[in-house]
């Protein structure tokens, strides 16, 4: 995206400022001594000044320099006696890729950027913005969505309005259609639907797996879980009970890719008849499983359709089970008691949705209650036993209508909730989870604890700047609840600024974890207190702030899983930030300050004339263009560059200055093509460096970069 064409400001005169600004006892900064050198110096000045549009009036201190815009650092340039308004974007990002990277413009505030096009120019790709990655995807044109190309454009799909027919699909017989776009129709060879129609329905009679294919299938049927308009095929299943006592029947659907549903209805063919309809949900290591649990089944035949998309392989898996009624501790007024200690194994499958838990969850929830006859700590914990799905768990006052009587809740592969000191009373545990799966569930009491000294806000703990801390998050609870991340363990600590600074907090998380980190205002109460908040499952972690004033702030760190957890806090004195035109070469080089700078460039009118080591492989000489700066260290330094915000996949290098472009550093590339873009945290020894600011595998555009520089 091309930098702001940036607005002119109109000069105002000195003598009106002054009369509503610097007061009368505040001397004029045009004045200057008497001399015919000092007036053609200040001339000159005023004249290659003149166009400038950061500046402002006239100033003697910065406290003189506020043009009311946020998005700008507001300073007096003392060798101009003039305030300088310079643009900071990143104080402007919403936070959402797709839409563009907001810009601040002088005397106009924040303004949207350039929504993000994704055009590759090519008329033969589907080109789409992907916020969840925060990348640009270019798909070959598959108009009916069956994974094979049009034919017009290279691919082998000779009918693109179906997803019935491609190169991918088998030739069906009997149905004078070229399945399979071979030029041929019904040829030898061919494929029967199997199992397509009522008639010819799968016959289950017992437990057991079953293999499925839905390639030669067609779509006969419908069911309500399944999105009107949908190309989805159907297989059917004759579910039969023998004669004898009734029975559950289990059915559940997995697909490894693509979309699968259940649905069961009381007559194969008649609309109008479904009994039930299951959805597919993602499973934790990918694919889709949906799942039925098919209640009292008298015995006969039963009709279940299975829907899926395209030619997927469908594993069928139907389990006879002794008959129940549904689960009717679903509400905090229907919860069953359960015994500490004692664990009980619940399915979450058909629950309905009754609570409001701040950990979301597309299921419905199970109930449970626990009475306290004394204060205690209270564990309860939840581990899926096929690996269906997360469990999701929430510990409630008694009274579940008020979502603020929710005291915590976890979302996790093994989810653990842990609550301190609770007095004596009874509690609900309420059970969800993100797919429908069996689970364990325990409740274990024990005597009270002290909390730690960062448990709260309040807690006192203090984060010294630029020191990494260690966090061991095991045996804390939730206690700051801001809106960053729900249902994670945290930690927080007191952060003091002696001078107006800029902040970057870095989290380093375990692996398989997913967290935050936030600075936070002192009161550290509502989200409306969070200054800047940073959330992933890839670690580092990090949040930033530009322009803090001097006082004391939150740090907090949380994650779902309560491991392990490093949190650093890098600070500087508040600095502009830095426009960076032109310099890609190393004779253009922008400089670095000692003690760090915040910079903003745009590679996509540059050169491309250096690579990179961890690049993507076969990219040609040079790589994508790229940016220079410079870094000279006077000490052994440790040296933090962060390109969170960029706009496109970064690459990020660092190199020995003994030539030009010079060797890479150990560890000192790196490729931000995840949502965080390229970050290092470097110890380097004194002498020169080139600080490479390139694009990964081509890309090019708008970018960020923070420098903070440190004793080690």
């Amino acid at each position: 995206m091309v930098f702001r064409q940036l607005a002119v400001w109109a000069a105002p005169l000195a003598a009106l400022w002054c009369a509503s600004a610097c007061g009368s006892e505040v001397p004029s900064p045009f004045v200057v001594d008497a001399g015919t050198d000092a007036g053609a110096d200040s001339d000159a000045a005023a004249d290659g000044d003149a166009d400038d549009p950061n500046l402002g009036p006239p100033c003697k201190d910065d406290a003189q320099c506020d043009d009311a815009i946020d998005c700008t650092f507001d300073a007096c340039d003392e060798k101009l006696g003039r305030c300088r308004f310079t643009p900071d974007d990143s104080t402007c990002q919403d936070a959402v890729f797709c839409d563009g990277l907001e810009v601040c413009e002088p005397k106009l505030g924040c303004r949207e950027g350039t929504a993000i096009a994704c055009d590759d120019g090519s008329t033969c790709t589907i080109d789409t913005c992907i916020e969840a990655t925060k990348s640009c995807t270019s798909e070959p044109r598959d108009a009916d969505g069956d994974g094979d190309p049009d034919w017009s454009c290279g691919g082998g799909d000779c009918n693109d309005t179906s997803a019935a027919v491609s190169s991918k699909q088998p030739e069906v017989c009997a149905n004078a259609v070229d399945d399979d776009c071979d030029k041929k129709v019904d040829e030898a060879g061919c494929t029967a639907p199997k199992y397509d129609k009522c008639a010819d329905a799968l016959k289950v009679e017992k437990s057991g797996q079953y293999a499925l294919s839905l390639a030669a299938a067609s779509g006969d049927y419908g069911a309500s879980c399944v999105p009107a308009g949908s190309t989805t095929k159907d297989l059917v299943v004759a579910i039969v009970v023998p004669p004898g006592a009734q029975q559950d029947v289990d059915v559940s659907a997995s697909v490894n890719g693509g979309e699968i549903a259940l649905a069961s209805v009381a007559q194969c063919g008649v609309a109008g008849s479904e009994t039930a309809c299951a959805q597919g949900y993602e499973l934790p290591k990918g694919g889709k499983r949906a799942r039925l649990r098919l209640r009292a089944l008298a015995p006969g035949a039963y009709p279940v359709y299975v829907m899926g998309s395209g030619a997927a392989d469908v594993a069928l898996k139907v389990s006879y089970l002794p008959a129940t009624t549904a689960p009717s501790n679903e509400t905090c007024g229907t919860a069953t008691p359960i015994s500490p200690g004692v664990a009980v194994q619940a399915s979450v499958i058909d629950a309905k949705e009754d609570l409001g838990s701040a950990c979301v969850t597309p299921l419905g929830e199970l109930t449970w209650e626990v009475t306290l006859t004394e204060p205690k700590d209270v564990h309860v914990w939840a581990t899926s036993l096929d690996g269906g799905g997360k469990p999701a768990l929430a510990l409630w006052k008694p009274d579940c209508s008020d979502p603020k009587q929710e005291l915590g809740c976890n979302v996790a592969t093994q989810a653990h909730l842990f609550e301190r000191a609770l007095p004596a009373g009874k509690y609900v545990v309420a059970l969800s989870s993100t797919a429908p799966t069996d689970v364990t569930l325990l409740v274990e009491l024990s005597p009270p604890t002290a909390e730690p000294a960062d448990e709260t806000c309040a807690s006192g703990a203090v984060l010294p700047a630029n020191t990494s801390v260690d966090v061991p998050l095991a045996g804390h609870t939730d206690d700051v609840s801001l809106g960053c991340v729900a249902g994670a363990v945290d930690a927080a600590y007191g952060l003091t600024l002696p001078v107006t600074s800029d902040v970057l907090l870095v989290a380093r998380i375990s692996d398989n974890d997913e967290g935050g980190v936030s600075l936070v205002k002192p009161a550290c109460a509502a989200p409306a207190d969070v200054i800047a908040c940073g959330v992933s499952s890839q670690t580092p972690l990090r949040a930033r702030a530009h322009k803090l004033a001097a006082g004391t702030y939150r740090a907090v760190v949380e994650t779902a899983n309560a491991a392990p957890t490093t949190l650093t806090a890098f600070t500087r004195p508040a600095t502009p930030p830095i426009l960076v035109s032109f310099a890609d070469t190393c004779a253009t080089a922008v400089k670095i300050p000692s003690a760090g700078g915040f910079f903003q460039g745009n590679t996509a009118n540059a050169n491309a004339n250096y690579d990179a080591g961890c690049d993507l492989g076969s990219q040609g000489p040079g790589g994508a263009p790229e940016q220079m700066l410079k870094l000279d260290l006077p000490g052994k330094k440790r040296v933090i560059l962060d390109m969170a915000g960029s706009a496109y996949n970064t690459l990020l290098v660092v190199r020995r200055a003994t030539g030009c472009p010079g060797p890479e550093v150990v560890k000192g590339c790196a490729a931000g093509y995840q949502t965080g873009r390229s970050f290092l945290d470097l110890t380097l020894d004194a002498g020169s460096y080139w600080v490479q600011v390139d694009g990964y595998a081509g890309y090019s555009g708008q970018w960020f970069l923070d420098a903070f520089i440190v004793d080690p």
